[in-house]
């Protein structure tokens, strides 16, 4: 952002307008969570009579960029994929003429069709507009957030099985997608693979419910994963680091959730 001393009108607006804002009620299912969250929509009608009272309003800028990355298909083979680049610019602008422009969300779509793209640009609209402003949704339930949360460092600092990179010169910066429940939804990819565990940690969300977080290996690339259901995070307990397991998981824009395990006998050496 730029230097506060040459924007003072802006600010002043910016201070005055975040403190009248109430936080909008959580209104849409988060089916996989089971949870709800705040629409982009509501939002906005929250945000727009009040910034418009102070002078002030948004823009939002969305740019795609596209990478290839190497996919794991059901055979175990590797495949290349090209997926979209989001990268979602913030600017408030004041009727002085000041304006803000804060630092960009960049992360990746869960493909490129049309469909993976706006769903991502909405999502990094949404929480983007929500944190400048400094509202959330009333009684927002964390329910296995907490978990994807921990997941979110480790996959940042792994390779993951696509390998994926972010572009030159840009910040590794993951965000979170609302899955769909759908599996026939272009945002959920549900795959088997076997695969060695190379780390386990348990843990709890923020409502109490139990997890397992495992580190996956396969032909040396790492993928961090999350059990949540009770009778998976049964099977998971009973693996130990080096067990050999086929795991069914479920992929929702960089998140990857246990839906069954396979035990085998044998462990790598």
């Amino acid at each position: 952002m730029e230097n506060q001393n040459s924007n003072k009108e802006i600010y002043s607006a910016l201070v005055k307008a975040t403190n009248e804002l109430e936080n909008p009620k959580n209104s849409v299912d988060n089916t996989y969570f089971k949870s709800k969250y705040v629409p982009l929509s509501d939002i906005l009608s929250i945000a727009k009579p009040v910034l418009k009272k102070h002078g002030l309003a948004v823009i939002q800028t969305p740019y795609v960029m596209y990478e290839t990355i190497q996919n794991i298909g059901k055979n175990g083979q590797t495949y290349p994929a090209e997926i979209g680049v989001v990268k979602v610019t913030t600017t408030l602008i004041h009727e002085s003429g000041e304006t803000l422009e804060f630092p960009p969300m960049i992360f990746k779509a869960s493909g490129n069709t049309p469909q993976n793209i706006g769903s991502a640009i909405t999502y990094g609209r949404r929480y983007s507009l929500s944190s400048i402003l400094g509202i959330a949704g009333k009684e927002e339930d964390d329910d296995g957030n907490n978990a994807v949360g921990n997941s979110q460092q480790n996959y940042n600092q792994s390779n993951q099985y696509n390998n994926y990179q972010q572009p030159s010169g840009q910040p590794n910066s993951q965000q979170q997608q609302q899955p769909s429940n759908n599996q026939a939804n272009s945002n959920v990819d549900l795959k088997s693979y076997e695969a060695v565990v190379t780390k386990k940690t348990e843990g709890k969300s923020g409502k109490g419910n139990p997890f397992i977080e495992l580190v996956l290996e396969k032909d040396g690339k790492f993928l961090t994963t999350i059990a949540k259901d009770q009778k998976v995070i049964g099977v998971a307990k009973g693996l130990e680091e080096g067990s050999i397991a086929n795991f069914k998981i479920l992929s929702a824009q960089g998140f990857h959730f246990i839906e069954g395990i396979e035990v085998q006998e044998a462990k790598a050496e």
